[in-house]
């Protein structure tokens, strides 16, 4: 096998014990969900830090509070697994959302009121 179709099949590989990990050891669901959790922190940090040469703490700012919203979700539904995750998915970015346009709000208030002073300033 030539390296590219090698690394396709372990990518492939490891997405099908991904998936079915929770059925395969469903004692360890939230540590199997932590360590992707993990993983993908250590990836974005790669790509950030490692490749592009910088690291905005404001997308971790979102992210984390779509991660937290999926979370609660995830341990207080009641629901399984797979559906708790799509539900805490869909609920975090509308809290995302939600916190973007309230973020918005405030910033454009308060650079309305930095604008008016300049202009009385000015005069």
């Amino acid at each position: 096998m030539r390296g590219h179709a090698r690394n396709a099949v372990v990518m492939i590989a490891i997405g099908a014990a991904a998936l079915a990990a929770p059925w395969i050891a469903p004692a360890i669901t939230t540590q199997l969900a932590f360590l992707w959790l993990m993983i993908l922190f250590a990836v974005t940090w790669d790509i950030n830090g490692g490749q592009m040469g910088y690291n905005s703490f404001g997308n971790v700012f979102f992210f984390g509070i779509g991660v937290y919203v999926c979370a609660l979700v995830q341990r207080d539904s009641g629901l399984p697994y797979y559906e708790a995750l799509f539900a805490g998915i869909v609920l975090g970015s509308e809290y995302q959302t939600a916190f973007i346009f309230l973020l918005l709000i405030v910033i454009l208030v308060a650079r309305n009121a930095m604008l008016a002073r300049q202009r009385r300033y000015l005069k």
